[in-house]
């Protein structure tokens, strides 16, 4: 019995013989006489109005389990956006499913996002980017369909928090020092698109963006080896980015002294946001990423500091 005037939510169950006597919230399960809250309706069936789309190239070893943690989430298609894979990534995603689509890569990922956004039909009324080595954690999932499914958002975009844990220090989660690193990664289709930065790029939404409470991981599994050599060439293209003016957030760290500035930033990795007390693994993890990659990029700043604008070597 629903007494007059009282609402139910959509998807809302009421138990047989209850007594709604106050408004049932969407996707709620009530009971009894009167009608009390018993629990919340999952919603692993829905399906929620995305399209997921991931940037990949020669990702044999992360998309099959990105895919995975996707299954989930129920979206309504998956988009692999590749820039020429040697190895096995075209043939796993077509096997678990997603679309693959190729484009040669243009220099950046955020001009690869936004051809894929400008180019490929995408169906999904709202679009998740994520990277091939990037997963979502089920808080997440869950969380996206419950945004989604269950009435008419009231925002264009979600920033998520991201987890990064290090493959080549055993799995480690580094927190402190790390966490959390927040980044839009779910907008409205046309709402969104990647400002063109060189590094360190992120969505920009014409509209309101809200914050979601669970996580996203980092989860690259290469060998130490390769990623300092994946951090090398992100050093020189963060040189360029520096020569162009274009400092973003860093704005106060490149005001300071070049010879001083990457142990600073260690330092307050290290000792003010705690990463000393997580122990030798996140020690490592903030000596190469904090310290060794910082010297890097103002190595190669130091490089582009020494050519005039026509090519030649300053005097």
């Amino acid at each position: 019995m629903v007494l007059p005037g009282r609402k139910v939510g959509e998807g809302a169950v009421v138990a047989a013989y209850s007594v709604v006597t106050h408004d049932v919230e969407p996707w709620t399960v009530v009971a009894g006489n009167p009608a009390r809250f018993v629990k919340k309706r999952r919603v692993e069936d829905l399906r929620p109005d995305l399209s997921v789309v991931i940037l990949a190239q020669n990702e044999e070893l992360h998309l099959g389990r990105c895919l995975e943690k996707l299954k989930p989430l129920n979206a309504k298609e998956i988009i692999v956006v590749d820039s020429g894979s040697t190895d096995a990534t075209e043939r796993i995603a077509k096997e678990m499913g997603a679309r693959f689509v190729y484009n040669q890569w243009p220099g950046t990922q955020a001009k690869q996002f936004n051809w894929a956004l400008d180019n490929v039909e995408i169906i999904g009324k709202w679009i998740l980017r994520l990277d091939a080595d990037e997963y979502l954690l089920p808080g997440l999932v869950e969380e996206i369909k419950d945004a989604l499914c269950l009435g008419e958002p009231d925002f264009d975009g979600a920033v998520f928090k991201r987890r990064h844990i290090v493959g080549w220090l055993g799995d480690t989660w580094v927190k402190r020092g790390m966490y959390p690193v927040k980044m839009l990664r779910l907008f409205r289709k046309g709402k969104g698109r990647s400002n063109l930065r060189e590094m360190d790029e992120h969505i920009e939404v014409d509209g309101k963006v809200v914050e979601f409470a669970n996580d996203f991981v980092d989860h690259s599994l290469i060998s130490k080896r390769e990623w300092i050599e994946k951090h090398r060439a992100y050093a020189k293209r963060e040189a360029v980015q520096w020569a162009t003016g274009d400092w973003g957030n860093k704005a106060f760290y490149y005001r300071m002294p070049g010879c001083f500035r990457a142990a600073f930033y260690w330092f307050i990795r290290m000792f003010v946001k705690g990463a000393v007390l997580e122990g030798p693994k996140a020690w490592s993890w903030c000596w190469n990423h904090a310290l060794r990659y910082r010297w890097l990029c103002d190595r190669e700043i130091a490089k582009i500091s020494r050519i005039r604008p026509d090519g030649a070597k300053r005097t």
